[in-house]
């Protein structure tokens, strides 16, 4: 963490275990804080980190992985119970999988406006033609400490995957002050966030 609201950092750490999933596609390496209720993951195939939490407990409730045959099998750090970890399925524990991207948050030295934010993503659509899954997207110019809901957008139609997605109209940021955008998805689909791309305009 850099002592941010948004990132910042972990008091306890000796506690903390970690372990590998390798997926058919990606191989990431998580590192769970128990004491701090946090686990953070890094892709080896893209170089990308990412958090990763249960929901309601602020951390991974997997503490091991291990592969048996084409199946990834989980243990449970809070029941002890054996799951197969299924990218199909779009549940954990009969709880929603939330994903999510919380960008740094950047400050420039003179007032600018934000017209337009790109979201390059995959979205691994759901067999039912008829979906159309949302993304709900937030942001904040006061570092972290307050986000505004600015809505919701379509990540697209049935067979849409690999896309940027274009965010508009984000106003003014006073200079010095750090912006930041935070995006949610919790329809069942899965998703894979690549980047984001933010084209401030100087001059008012």
């Amino acid at each position: 963490g850099n002592g941010t609201t948004t990132y910042p950092g972990l008091s306890t750490v000796s506690d903390a275990y970690g372990f590998f999933v390798d997926g058919p596609v990606h191989s990431i390496y998580y590192i769970t804080f128990p004491s701090e209720g946090y686990t953070w993951g890094f892709d080896v195939n893209t170089g990308l980190s990412h958090t990763r939490e249960s929901e309601g407990l602020g951390l991974w409730r997997v503490n091991g992985a291990v592969k048996f045959g084409d199946a990834i099998i989980c243990g449970d750090a809070f029941d002890g119970k054996l799951w197969t970890l299924d990218p199909a399925n779009r549940t954990e524990n009969d709880e929603i999988l939330r994903a999510k991207l919380v960008t740094p948050s950047i400050s420039y030295d003179v007032d600018v406006t934000i017209p337009l934010i790109e979201i390059d993503m995959e979205v691994a659509q759901t067999t039912d033609p008829t979906a159309d899954p949302q993304m709900m997207v937030y942001y904040t110019k006061d570092g972290g400490n307050t986000y505004i809901n600015k809505g919701r957008v379509s990540l697209g139609q049935f067979g849409d995957h690999r896309k940027r997605i274009p965010l508009r109209q984000f106003g003014r940021v006073v200079r010095n002050k750090d912006f930041a955008i935070k995006l949610e998805v919790t329809d069942p689909v899965g998703v894979q966030f690549y980047g984001a791309h933010i084209y401030p305009r100087m001059g008012m």
